[in-house]
This record gives structure tokens, sequence and C-alpha cells, in this order.
């Protein structure tokens, strides 16, 4: 088992009816999980043909189906998706030797079946523990629209190797009742009908896990995000729009670029990229995102002649040849949840002429709430929170201003202080939390949920 040979059989109902078995709670869409570890000392052991001590079995990563988180991310099989209102069918194969403890974020799921049986009632939980060899049916209703994890709560098993997050991790993606048809893991790499040409371009949103290029869905491995104005995506799907081979180097944190003689390597937290012609200057440095890079889109895309279209309002891109034509038609072929892109703080715009005789101010477009402290409106600044990172970490202000922490990452997060002077425990993705610092000062912060993540806010006069 821990190589690797193991497997499922599924049982389905006669006729091919979607029941969880004949006659049996009827579902919408299913999915089989096998949860699975592997101790690699037992691989090399094997390797050279040497004897394993298995009481001394100490795994080190962890699996659904195969495959670690992030990349759990990027098969339709590993991610649960559906619309609003369905019933997901869950089977869950303990293929390994350790007890796993399923929990689901969001959503309570009825237990339906134990090892193969009906039971006579369902239990109703959020949490299940599985012993090896167990199979557990699980039954859940979609019943609100967001990003959810599902997960072991046994710590070690969200790592790679140590480090975190990964392992038996994946989430739960639920669209509204208006939204297209999600992709189905029995469809994964089927291309779709994309309105007018977009066959021939790639799409995302910003916060957005699911993306398209060239007609085909795609599962990102970070959230796409906007800084001062400036797209940044993941560079394996930027790499695909614009058919370019992509080389990444985490340690030393470059992502490289080459379609034929061209060339662009981009580090993170360069001002400039490198290119077979020299530097190139980009407005936002890249940075890495888990197992990726976030990097800026526009000048790859210009670099490389194609077309890069992005609408900051409602934080989509389209790469292609007829990328700039085709943004509004783009609109309607995920309709993901909303996402306050990141903006940079209003900065009043220069007159072109002569400014004119005193008038009544014009009205101002509607704002989001104002912040939690009540204080007058000031300046707002941006903390994104993306990768498990506050982004920047440090952050300086003058005091009046409102600090927005936008959570672009694909877990809830929180925001909290050791003397409670601020924050909100629990901020979903796409959701924000401002506060209105009045008072000069040094305040650091984390998230409660996940305590490595650290932050400060340093408040001037």
């Amino acid at each position: 088992l821990t190589m690797g040979m193991y497997g499922s059989i599924v049982v389905r109902a006669r006729g091919g009816a979607p029941q969880a078995w004949t006659k049996g709670p009827a579902y919408d869409r299913e999915y089989t999980m096998l949860l699975s570890e592997a101790d690699p000392s037992w691989n090399s052991a094997v390797e050279h043909g040497a004897a394993f001590n298995r009481t001394s079995y100490n795994p080190t990563y962890f699996f659904i189906n195969g495959r670690s988180f992030p990349d759990t991310m990027n098969d339709p099989a590993d991610m649960i998706h559906g619309k609003k209102g369905d019933r997901v069918l869950v089977r869950l194969i303990n293929a390994g030797y350790t007890w796993k403890s399923m929990h689901m974020h969001g959503f309570h799921f009825d237990v339906i079946a134990s090892d193969g049986r009906p039971l006579p009632q369902p239990e109703s939980k959020d949490t299940i523990s599985i012993g090896p060899g167990e199979r557990y049916d699980l039954l859940v209703t979609l019943d609100q629209t967001g990003t959810y994890p599902f997960h072991s709560h046994a710590i070690v098993d969200n790592l790679n190797s140590g480090l975190y997050p990964g392992g038996i991790h994946t989430m739960v993606q639920v669209d509204d009742g208006n939204s297209p048809a999600p992709v189905n893991h029995a469809d994964h790499g089927a291309a779709v009908a994309l309105p007018g040409d977009l066959s021939t371009v790639s799409y995302l949103k910003a916060g957005e896990v699911r993306a398209h290029v060239h007609g085909t869905p795609l599962v990102l491995m970070a959230r796409p995000i906007v800084v001062n104005g400036v797209l940044l995506a993941p560079a394996d799907f930027v790499a695909q729009a614009l058919g370019a081979q992509l080389t990444l180097d985490l340690s030393a944190e470059t992502a490289t670029f080459q379609r034929a003689q061209q060339r662009v390597q981009m580090t993170a937290q360069h001002g400039s990229a490198v290119t077979e012609k020299g530097e190139l200057p980009v407005p936002v440095a890249a940075r890495q995102a888990g197992q990726t890079m976030l990097v800026p889109v526009q000048p790859l895309a210009d670099y490389f002649g194609l077309k890069a279209a992005f609408t900051a309002d409602a934080g989509e891109l389209l790469i292609g040849p007829a990328a700039a034509d085709a943004v509004k038609a783009s609109r309607s072929l995920l309709q993901p949840p909303d996402l306050a892109a990141p903006k940079p703080a209003a900065v009043p715009a220069a007159p072109a002429v002569a400014p004119a005789p005193p008038a009544p101010a014009p009205a101002q477009p509607k704002q989001d709430p104002p912040p939690v402290t009540g204080a007058a409106a000031g300046p707002t600044m941006n903390v994104v929170i993306h990768s498990l990172m506050f982004d920047p970490p440090e952050l300086q202000v003058k005091a009046g201003t409102t600090v927005a922490w936008l959570n672009a990452d694909s877990l809830a997060h929180a925001v909290a202080t050791p003397t409670n002077a601020f924050g909100d425990g629990h901020i979903d993705p796409g959701h924000k939390y401002e506060y209105t610092f009045q008072e000069p000062g040094t305040y650091d912060y984390y998230c409660s949920i996940h305590p490595e993540m650290k932050g400060t806010i340093v408040v001037t006069k």
C-alpha cells in the first residue's frame, strides 16, 4: 500500500441511477477520495532491497487520491464543486495505515453508510474519524455559496514533509444557482463552450481559483491578487496562456518563461525582470505563493506579443489575440463570487485644464460600509491576505487611515491582537475587515486561525 498499489471499486445503483445504492438517497454529484500517506524511508528501503521495520513507520507525506495540497486544487476529482442546493455524495476510503479525522468547514454532512453497508439512520456530523481500511459514505447538501476547506484535523496530515499547508487538504467550492454548471471530475480537461471566440483566449478573475486556458478549465495553485492596480497571476497559468515553457525555482524564488528565443526571468521582490535583451521593468514585483509564483501579467504579455485586457473594476483578465474585445462577453463565463479586488488609496487626478469656478461636488459612487470604528472617513490602505501571509507584512500609515484586510486566500483567516484592540475572528475568502487607526503607535497582529501568520501596522501622526 505505501508504494501506491491501491485503488477503489465503486458499485453503483442499478441502471446507473444517481443514488448512493439501489433505491438509496439520491445525489447530484459524487466524489471518491482515497486517503493515504507515505514514509519515504520505507520507499527507500524497497528501492535498495533493504528490510524495513514497520514499527518505526513515520509518514511525512499525506494524500487525497495520490495528491497533496496544493495539487489537490488542480484536479476536479479532488476538489468538491457544485451549485447551491446540490446534494453531493462523498465516498471516503482510508487506504493508509494511520487514522484520519476529516472535517468539512461550512457544512454538516450525513454519514449514510459504513464499510459498504447502509446505516439504519443517518448520523449528522461535520467531522468523522476514519481508521485504516475503513470506508464511509457522506451526503452533504450545499446550502450556502462560498469556498470552504475540507481537510484532516490531524495537523500532521496537513504537511508536506513538515511544510504547511499541504497533505490532506482540499476545498468545497459552491456557486450560486444562476452560475453555469461546474466542471465535473468526469469532464476534466474537456473543452468548454465559450461565447464568441473566447476559445482562443485565457481567462481568470482576481480572488478566484477557477480559470480557463484556451477553453480548458484549470484550477489555479494560488489565487490571483491585485496590488496597486496591477494583477498578479500564478506563473503556471501565465505560461500556458502565453504558450511559454515555465521553469520554477522556489528556492531562488524565480520564474522563467521561454518561448522560442524569447526568455524572461522574474525574481521575487525585484522591480525588474531579466530578458535575453536586458532588463525589463515591472510595475509590481513577483512574489512566491505556496508552490508557485505570482507574477505581473501585463509586462509578460507585452513582451511575448499577446494582448492582455484587465478590467480593474471586475478584476477580470483575458489574454489572447482578441482579448480587448472579449472582456464583456467573458463575464457570463464563470460568474465567481464577488471579491473586492485590492485598490490603492484614491488619489485626486490633476485637472487637464484650468479649474472652473467652484461647483457643487459631484455625487460620489456608493462605497463599502464605513470602518467599524465609526470614525470620519479618511484614506484607505489595503493588506492582502493570500498564500497564508499578510501582504505587506508591515504597513506604515498616518493616524486616521483605514486599513482593509482583503482575504484573497482559499481559506478563512482572522485578524487578532494580544490586547484585543481590534480584529475579526473569521474573514471568509472574498471578504474583508476594516479598522481605522486614530492613535499613533505600533500595532502587532496575527491570524488566530493560523498563528504563524503575523503582521504589523505602524501609525504615525
